[in-house]
């Protein structure tokens, strides 16, 4: 019978596990869950989406295009002027403006302040 000491050198001149290299965490990349890989999506693609940031029109300006929207069943592009608390400008309001009430304006049926909005344009698709 093989004494201890003796089969510990035996396995480590066993090539195969002298030559090992330990590949550390890849080995795991493949153990992820698929809402793991889901949300590491969506964080990626928040990182890549940036909205641009237009410069503040006058409020009669912007009343002049959504009005003319309205009359004309035109889409449009409007920013409001909040940014959240990571410092991030909001998504564009893209839509048909669906009417006015006093102090505000519905796009897609969502209203909106009219206040709060800052931009506006007509919106033409990019294919």
């Amino acid at each position: 019978m093989k004494s201890h000491e003796a089969h510990i050198r035996e396995i480590a001149n066993d090539p195969l596990i002298r030559d090992y290299h330990d590949r550390g965490m890849l080995k795991w990349q493949g153990m992820y869950l698929s809402e793991q890989t889901t949300m590491l999506k969506q964080m990626k693609e928040k990182d890549c989406h940036v909205v641009y940031r237009y410069e503040p029109m006058k409020t009669r300006d912007i009343m002049d295009l959504l009005y003319f929207a309205f009359a004309h069943t035109k889409p449009i592009l409007a920013q409001v002027g909040e940014i959240d608390l990571g410092w991030n400008q909001q998504d564009y309001i893209i839509g048909i403006v669906n009417g006015f009430d006093e102090e505000k304006v519905f796009i897609d049926n969502k209203s909106y302040e009219i206040e709060e909005i800052e931009y506006v344009e007509m919106y033409k698709k990019i294919r």
